[in-house]
């Protein structure tokens, strides 16, 4: 029985995810002026549960962010022209005891360069924000989402490990340095010593989840910046 409601909601997920890609792929067409017969694309809209106006929504929420993307593919060159134009600007400013008017003729369009390139440094960075901001795609929103449960639930179990790791480490610093106040130092000090050490290898366990995690939800993210997340 068990077996069988997987199976269910694995086709329903299955199901989902085939009905949003067909419209991912009708809002493209559409957007692309690929489709050209009203009678076929209403013929689609009815199998996907979906209206006209739907229609028409998507493919404007399509447009602005594919406008938003070309300002964040704007930006990654801007971030290159960036350092190249600092670094002839640090270089110029290593010659500065050469005649002021040649320094300023030289220095004048480098900078007005430099200002143009933070302003769409400055634009990309909103435009990525605005991209993920207003991305529909159910799929992965619940990827980004889950990525980010995950991500807090492990802060909580690290935060509880490293408490105990504490004590454990305090512990055995006091039977470390005052072994004559306490009997069983000698018994004591070795389980702690193993204890500790066992903890400080699960920290370690820890801190490679976290750069996993950190990794999937920075991927699950970079899919929500692409225009058709929608």
């Amino acid at each position: 029985m068990i077996a069988f409601f997987e199976k269910l909601t694995k086709r329903k997920t299955e199901a989902a995810r085939q009905g949003q890609t067909a419209w991912q792929a009708l809002v493209i067409a559409v957007a692309d002026d690929k489709a050209t017969d009203p009678d076929v694309t209403l013929a689609e809209l009815d199998r996907l549960n979906k209206t006209p106006q739907d229609l028409e929504a998507a493919v404007d929420l399509l447009a602005k962010r594919r406008e938003l993307a070309r300002q964040v593919a704007g930006g990654a060159k801007a971030e290159a022209d960036f350092a190249k134009i600092n670094a002839a600007i640090n270089a110029e400013l290593a010659t500065f005891t050469e005649a002021s008017e040649r320094h300023y003729a030289t220095m004048r369009p480098l900078i007005q360069t430099k200002e143009l390139a933070v302003t769409s440094i400055e634009a990309a960075y909103f435009a990525k924000r605005q991209l993920t901001d207003s991305a529909t795609d159910p799929i992965l929103l619940l990827a980004v989402r889950d990525a980010d449960a995950a991500m807090a639930e492990l802060r909580r179990e690290k935060t509880d490990h490293d408490s105990r790791l504490k004590v454990k480490s305090d512990a055995l610093y006091q039977y470390r340095t005052w072994p004559e106040r306490f009997a069983d130092a000698e018994t004591s000090i070795e389980r702690l010593q193993g204890e500790v050490a066992a903890m400080e290898i699960e920290s370690l366990a820890f801190d490679t989840r976290a750069e996993q995690l950190n990794t999937e939800s920075e991927q699950a993210r970079q899919r929500l910046e692409s225009p058709e997340a929608i």
